[in-house]
């Protein structure tokens, strides 16, 4: 320390009225010294402390004989905020500017701000206590009763000394039904009208202090409360009956909120058996010093509400996981960290040593049931989340052998997430008729994208994504540990895995925040050189779209999924009679890629078997206002007809029209587009075709 200890005294010297009081001295923990600061009325010592691990944690002051300024936290330390510097004597020059600034703002100047920093001690931190306090106090605030009994419930076997309390004011805290249902004791609590304040604004931390305030009639009603049955949480808990004090505080926004002081008072002193014996009564039968556990306003919105987290239609959905694996276990930490409260999870499986390089698990936890493994430890992450689990994939479940059932109980969530990587499972859950969205997240080979897919049928959108998107197969990257080949996996991090998955669940966050329908998209990684990046991609080439490609003219043909939808719709609807229309959308400059944005159908047309013809006129007209109300970004592209029971080869008729059409002035076009439809053998096939050189070429599908 002798290091900081000379650069320390150097950097005091050049401030003129600042001197030392005696050397300072290197202990332990560090470095300790008295310095004396000229003021105009009187002087002031302040106590340094220059920490052993100096200056990763920075230098702190406390002066002498003074509590309860502003900016001053428990124990009597300054809260400075130093300045970034770099060398020894920069650095404890600019700790010592920050005493010299406080000193000047808040001494001589004597501002004040919003800050309330609330000095108690805390004779006991192994006992915590959690309460849920979030709305602010009306002014004038009274409880009905000053004191009354409360329930603590224990957080867990691991923690023995915090604990959730409920009922303190006669208020329900909003904590999960999993703590409520457990173990639990009976506790006190008193409401203060005013924060209990000793003449340094501190709280008070003896008892003959805190006596006048206190309830006349509370230390019978103490009393009282321990001839209740009181039960045994552990030998540390059982000597103690706490007692908490409630009072108001200030907030940074100038209004009022409970807090609640937790006195640690020995069951000893209030049995009757005791009191007959000649215990004193009161404050007088304690010992002097208070002994304080520690408490905090653990508050929903404390918790979850800070910038960031999940939004509110997220949040209070009735959500179901399939699968609890690598993305099922991170995706239900981060739904309740965002401070989901309703989560129900359904897994199979049990934890594998595989599982914990890249799933919400632990080493004591292998060969649990994973969904019994993931409750556990969702309660540890929120007080307020409603876990339930379910151990069997529901087409593998004995309780649900009928479909009406197993309907009737998936619709009673908001939003299903699949998370099972298993296809037979989104093949099945298409012949349901649930009423909630169906999400279904995978992770490809190496984690290169997530895909989330949605809509119906399922297993179609998942196929369409992996074939014609990622151009894949759905089981690519697939590999087996150990011995045997009944378990797969995929080879993926879990830090290649945790950001498209976190981007993932912010996307689906934003939609329906928005209220904009949920549809597929992919986070995929992008490697650039030396750097990685992330990306979320949702109306992307290759998904909304269909992709044909002409070889010798080397122009491509892009036509969306919702034209060739409407297309198969009207195609199935005129049967055994030809139907059709005309396609619209736009070319690059360099004529080598169209895109068919949409169709459209004519009101009048003349149709058969084998024919099929259109006014050109209402076209004509309906082209017109197309183009201007685009903005002159659509364009006629070509035609569409229907082949119902023929070959998807084109028509003598059909060349001369196409013929005729490329050499209609008219036509924003050089390179008309035939589509041909088929509806023959009760399948639907498509064929796309360009018209050049007097001649029909074929589109081969990409």
């Amino acid at each position: 320390m002798q290091r900081w200890i000379t650069a320390f005294k150097e950097a005091l010297a050049e401030r003129e009225g600042w001197r030392l009081l005696g050397e300072p001295k290197a202990i332990g923990a560090g470095a300790v010294a008295g310095i004396n600061i000229s003021m105009d009325e009187n002087d002031l010592q302040v106590f340094v402390f220059i920490p052993v691990n100096y200056p990763y944690s920075r230098m702190r002051f406390s002066p002498y004989g003074k509590e309860g300024l502003a900016h001053q936290m428990p124990g009597g330390w300054l809260c400075i905020q130093a300045a970034h510097a770099m060398g020894d004597l920069n650095l404890v020059r600019a700790d010592l500017q920050g005493l010299n600034d406080w000193i000047k703002q808040f001494l001589v100047e004597g501002q004040q701000d919003s800050h309330f920093e609330m000095l108690r001690s805390v004779s006991n931190p192994e006992m915590c206590v959690l309460f849920d306090e979030s709305e602010p106090l009306i002014p004038g605030h009274r409880t009905d009763t000053d004191t009354g009994t409360c329930q603590m419930y224990p957080v867990s076997h691991h923690s023995k000394g915090l604990f959730l309390a409920d009922g303190l004011g006669g208020q329900t805290a909003g904590w999960a039904k999993h703590f409520k249902d457990g173990d639990k004791f009976r506790a006190s609590w008193a409401w203060l009208p005013e924060a209990p304040l000793n003449e340094w604004n501190m709280i008070v931390d003896r008892w003959e202090d805190l006596e006048s305030v206190l309830p006349a009639k509370l230390f019978s009603f103490l009393v009282d409360a321990e001839k209740a049955p009181f039960h045994d949480t552990g030998k540390k808990v059982q000597k103690y009956h706490f007692l908490f004090v409630g009072y108001p505080i200030p907030r940074a926004d100038g209004k009022m909120e409970k807090f609640w002081d937790v006195l640690l008072i020995r069951r000893s002193l209030l049995k009757p058996a005791n009191l007959k014996q000649g215990v004193p009564f009161g404050v007088k039968g304690l010992s002097p010093e208070i002994e304080r556990g520690e408490s905090k306003n653990a508050a929903y919105e404390r918790m979850f509400g800070r910038r960031g987290g999940l939004g509110e239609s997220l949040r209070e959905q009735r959500i179901l996981i399939m699968g609890t694996g690598a993305l099922g276990s991170r995706l239900s930490s981060l739904l309740v960290k965002g401070g989901a409260r309703n989560l129900s999870l359904m897994d199979y499986d049990v934890v594998e040593p595989g599982n914990l390089c890249r799933g919400d698990f632990r080493l004591e936890q292998v060969n649990q049931i994973k969904t019994l493994a993931m409750k556990e430890n969702l309660h540890q992450l929120s007080p307020y989340a409603q876990i339930r689990k379910f151990k069997r994939l529901i087409y593998f479940e004995d309780g649900y052998p009928d479909r009406l059932v197993q309907e009737l109980w998936l619709s009673e969530f908001d939003l299903i997430i699949d998370c099972t990587a298993n296809f037979t499972l989104a093949v099945y859950l298409d012949q349901l008729a649930i009423g909630a969205p169906i999400l279904n997240l995978s992770i490809t080979a190496g984690a290169r994208e997530l895909v989330c897919a949605t809509g119906k049928p399922m297993a179609t959108e998942l196929q369409d994504i992996f074939d014609r998107v990622l151009a894949r197969p759905w089981a690519d990257g697939e590999v087996w540990e150990g011995a045997g080949c009944t378990a797969p996996t995929f080879e993926a991090a879990q830090l290649d895995i945790d950001p498209l998955l976190g981007l993932a669940l912010r996307e689906i966050d934003r939609r329906l925040e928005a209220q904009s329908s949920l549809t597929s998209f992919l986070v995929h990684r992008q490697l650039e050189g030396d750097l990685v990046g992330v990306q979320v991609t949702g109306d992307f080439v290759g998904y909304k779209w269909r992709s044909y490609f002409q070889p010798e003219l080397k122009v491509s043909v892009k036509i969306r999924r919702s034209a060739l939808e409407q297309i198969e719709k009207m195609t199935k609807n005129h049967v055994p009679e030809e139907y059709g229309g005309i396609l619209l959308g736009s070319c690059t400059h360099d004529r080598k890629e169209a895109r068919i944005y949409e169709v459209y159908h004519p009101k009048t047309y003349q149709a058969g078997p084998a024919h099929f013809e259109r006014p050109p006129e209402e076209m004509n007209d309906f082209l017109q206002q197309r183009h201007k109300a685009s903005g002159g970004k659509i364009d006629y592209l070509g035609e569409w007809h229907s082949h119902p029971t023929g070959p998807l080869a084109p028509s003598a008729v059909d060349k001369q029209s196409m013929k005729e059409i490329a050499s209609l002035k008219s036509v924003n076009t050089k390179l008309p587009i035939l589509l041909i439809r088929t509806a023959h053998g009760g399948c639907t096939t498509v064929k796309i075709y360009i018209y050049q050189g007097e001649k029909l070429h074929v589109c081969e599908s990409i």
